[in-house]
């Protein structure tokens, strides 16, 4: 095949690639199929650069949704175990803690029953906000980053425990900073009950306290 062509202006024998003719200096055009093929070589390019940027957008999104559902499903879980009262066994700390991030106005929602009853059948009040009264007789807060304080959310984390007129021992589990608090103070303490919890006495014995988790309180 030849590697020339005719320079339509002076009729002179040009090489194919020249752009302009090297004895008259008139421009030579492009063969039609040069430019067909030199435009199909583009939007190949361009068809090749698209797919790899579209399959990696996809694949970003699809990994970030498998992320955000499983953090989700994780911080989701709202349902109270209502066969088992043990804390340690019925995992409703977890599902209190979650309920009070997504809702933090505990005071608006409490009623006020008699600690006593609350303490007999902890599991009739599951999701409910219960307002209890009465002396602390314990008081602690817990390091950020301890395990207790990752149970509550992981920042400023307590405890508090007080005794009621009708002798009932509550003991909430805090969701925050118990500020300047302290023994012998009363106060009325705002959360969800979770349970029963059995702990160590003076006497060597266990002594059964109501559960509760919370982040309000009112100071008497």
């Amino acid at each position: 095949m030849s590697k020339m062509k005719i320079c339509k202006v002076c009729s002179k024998e040009v090489a194919k690639s020249a752009k302009v003719c090297p004895y008259c200096g008139a421009k030579l055009k492009m063969s039609f199929i040069k430019k067909v093929g030199i435009c199909i070589g583009i939007m190949t390019i361009i068809l090749i650069i698209s797919s790899a940027l579209s399959n990696n957008d996809s694949n970003t999104s699809t990994a970030s949704k498998n992320s955000t559902e499983t953090a989700e499903s994780k911080n989701a879980k709202t349902e109270w175990n209502t066969t088992e009262t043990d804390i340690e066994k019925n995992d409703n700390m977890t599902t209190a803690v979650n309920l009070i991030k997504s809702n933090s106005d505990l005071r608006s929602n409490a009623t006020m029953p008699d600690p006593a009853s609350v303490a007999k059948s902890p599991f009739k009040y599951y999701g409910k906000v219960v307002k209890i009264t009465g002396e602390i007789g314990d008081i602690q807060e817990y390091a950020p980053g301890s395990d207790w304080s990752k149970n509550l959310g992981g920042s400023d984390a307590g405890q508090i425990v007080i005794t009621s007129d009708d002798g009932t021992i509550t003991d909430m589990f805090f969701v925050g900073s118990t500020n300047n608090l302290k023994n012998g103070d009363t106060v009325s303490l705002y959360g969800y009950p979770i349970g029963l919890v059995d702990v160590d006495n003076k006497s060597g014995g266990k002594t059964t306290q109501l559960a509760v988790v919370g982040n309000s309180y009112d100071k008497q």
